[in-house]
Formats: structure tokens, sequence, C-alpha cells
């Protein structure tokens, strides 16, 4: 399956993991993923209701997965293998996936937002969206539009 979805977050915590101003994460199904090189993840619960792992390897973030969801992991995007000199649909996912900043209450006091036109959420605009301890997001008191479709070329 073709990712749908690009979070950019900006809690504390995706930020001391990252050493960064934020940390991208995309959301696909466990049975999607597959990993092409070896090495050992090593995971450890970051709270109560998330595992992270990272490469014991190289260090480098892997995923972040959320007790509550089953099926669903968050993937670091970086680490996707891609070759621009065979680019295809699926290859180009990115091109047509929403874009959502969250937690942006959270944010260094150093880093700008991006004016990219994208919606920025707070911690507050995300917990006043839960239904059943998922949430719904919601911007301005509207629901988000939808996820773009994939465009299929003949």
């Amino acid at each position: 399956a073709v990712p749908q979805e690009i979070q950019h977050c900006y809690c504390s915590m995706c930020r001391k993991m990252h050493g960064a101003a934020s940390a991208t994460w995309t959301p696909l199904l466990e049975s999607d993923i597959r990993f092409i090189a070896e090495g050992t993840q090593t995971k450890y619960h970051s709270s109560d209701n998330v595992v992270r792992s990272f490469c014991s390897v190289c260090g480098s973030n892997i995923s972040l997965k959320y007790t509550f969801q089953a099926d669903t992991i968050w993937m670091t995007p970086a680490l996707f293998e891609s070759d621009p000199a065979a680019a295809t649909e699926a290859q180009s996912w990115w091109k047509n996936a929403r874009v959502l900043h969250i937690f942006c209450g959270s944010k260094c006091e150093w880093y700008q937002l991006p004016n990219d036109g994208n919606p920025q959420l707070s911690e507050t605009d995300i917990l006043n969206s839960e239904v059943d301890g998922e949430p719904v997001f919601l911007f301005d008191h509207k629901p988000l539009p939808p996820k773009k479709p994939l465009m299929h070329s003949h």
C-alpha cells in the first residue's frame, strides 16, 4: 500500500528523539512493511501508550507504535528506499499525501513553522478531536480535507 499521510510532529518527545525541530512520520499497516536490510531494532516504551524503535547498528529512528492502534505503525519516511531513475507512482507517494503539522504549540521557540498552507494543529486541537482515544483531526472546527486520491497514469 502507498502511504497517504505525512505528519510533522513538534512535540518535545519527537524533537528529542530525532535531535531536530520536528519529526516526520507516516502511518502504514504493519502488514505492508518489509525491511530490506538486516539489523537489529531496539524498542523502548517512551510513554504508557507508545513504543519507539531505532536501529541498534546505526542509531536511525525507525518507527513508533501506539499501543491502541493494533495494525498501524508510524514510520520515518526518510528511510524509504527509492530509485529516482526508476520513479513510479508508488515512489512518488508523497506528492498525493495529506500533510499535517501537529503539536505546533510545543515547537521550539527558535523554529518558525512553514507557511505551506497545511493545517497546523495544537495539542488542544488534537485532544478536542479524539473519538474513542483516536484523534479525528479537525482544524478551525471543520474536518480536515480528505486524503488526496492517487493519480493513475496510463
